[in-house]
Parts: structure tokens; C-alpha cells; sequence
């Protein structure tokens, strides 16, 4: 495939992967507000996409008004707005947050062991 068509089709695609995972984090973690950042939702139309598929996926089983209704997906589900900054963003705030309050960040140390000869 080339083209609009092509380009369509792959924004289906990975609204339906990215709706399974709000989808599935709807389930387990029962998040207040879901939101999404980076390069690929810098498409305004995949966000409603993913909204749709997500709703869809869930298949009536969670009866709530963040589910049920137009207004409470758009509440829910959300875009950064930081957009592709949203990652380094967090990173930062999480940082400064460790920071502040003295926590330090302990790496488990590993020793590799060499690979036996034969």
C-alpha cells in the first residue's frame, strides 16, 4: 500500500494498539486520567481514534461516564502537553522530586562472569 490510504490504515493500526493499552490499563490499574505524548500522537485525529477503539475494546464492561460518554473520553484520555517533550519532562520532574526530597538512586551492581571456552 502507498499513499493517503496507506497512511490511514496505519493510524488505524496503531490506534487499536495504543486503545488496547489504555484499554488494559483501564482494567488493572483504574487510572483517573490517561495521557498520552509523543511524535505519533502529534496527529489530532488518531487521538479520537484511539478513544473509539478504546471504548470499543472495552466492550460495555466498564460502566462509567469516562467510558459511556463523548465528553468523559475526552476528559480521559488526553495528549501531553508537553507533546514530544513529555518524556523528558517526566524524567526531570522525577529527578528534581528525588532530589529534593534526599533520595538517592541505588543501581544493583553485577559482575559479568566470562564466557567459558570450550
Amino acid at each position: 500500500m502507498c499513499g493517503a490510504g496507506a497512511d490511514s490504515a496505519g493510524r488505524d493500526a496503531a490506534a487499536h494498539y495504543i486503545a488496547g493499552l489504555c484499554a488494559t490499563l483501564v482494567m488493572v490499574a483504574s487510572p483517573q486520567r490517561i495521557v498520552l505524548g509523543g511524535g505519533v500522537l502529534q496527529r489530532r485525529t488518531l487521538i479520537t481514534k484511539v478513544r473509539a477503539h478504546m471504548k470499543k475494546q472495552l466492550g460495555g464492561y466498564v460502566q462509567h461516564d469516562f467510558i459511556l460518554t463523548k465528553r468523559g473520553l475526552v476528559q480521559f484520555i488526553v495528549t501531553s502537553r508537553h507533546g514530544n517533550d513529555a518524556g523528558i519532562v517526566g524524567a526531570l520532574t522525577l529527578a528534581k522530586a528525588a532530589a529534593a526530597s534526599g533520595d538517592t538512586l541505588d543501581f544493583p551492581s553485577y559482575t559479568l562472569n566470562p564466557v567459558p571456552k570450550s
